[in-house]
């Protein structure tokens, strides 16, 4: 047949190639894999091991989230409040800054609701006519309130009529976390 007509020098190289191919199919087909799998439960046991000491991190530090957690329980929203009271008390607490501040509001449009998992992002459009020192007042006022507010973006042009006086339109966003 065609071994008997191979000589002795051919006979050597087919069954070493024969040889290397049946390795090569046996290391990809059994070995390969297992090492493979073998390799990814090491990474695997590292990956809990660095959840675990996260996990006990946060154990030892569970009376100071509670503490955390009581100071601003009051931005979570209860059960049965509307996303329309949400962003009425957001517009109102603009107002009640607006107020504190001497700034004086000439538009207040609520915008758009921005749903996430766990919170939703209530967004308010505001314009002034205002002086630099009000304006930095308002911003000082908005980015320290206790409703967690946030200027979002904001629009400054100066009043060529009035010297001092800029018109300001601002995003003012307010994040309403859900109960648990």
């Amino acid at each position: 047949m065609i071994f008997s007509s191979l000589s002795a020098r051919e006979k050597i190289i087919l069954a070493v190639t024969l040889f290397i191919a049946s390795g090569s199919i046996i290391y990809g087909a059994a070995i390969a894999p297992f090492v493979k799998k073998w390799s990814g439960l090491d990474s695997q046991i590292i990956a809990k091991k660095v959840k675990l000491q996260k996990g006990l991190k946060l154990l030892n530090r569970h009376e100071f989230i509670r503490s955390e957690y009581k100071k601003y329980r009051h931005l979570i929203r209860p059960s049965g409040v509307s996303d329309e009271q949400q962003m009425a008390s957001l517009l109102s607490g603009i107002e009640a800054i607006a107020r504190k501040s001497g700034v004086y509001i000439n538009a207040l449009k609520p915008q758009i609701v921005k749903n996430a998992p766990s919170c939703q992002k209530f967004i308010a459009e505001v314009e002034l006519d205002t002086t630099m020192a009000e304006l930095t007042r308002f911003l000082y006022e908005i980015e320290n309130s206790a409703d967690l507010l946030k200027v979002e973006g904001m629009d400054i042009n100066s009043k060529s009529e009035q010297k001092g006086s800029v018109k300001t339109r601002l995003f003012i966003s307010k994040i309403s976390f859900m109960g648990f």
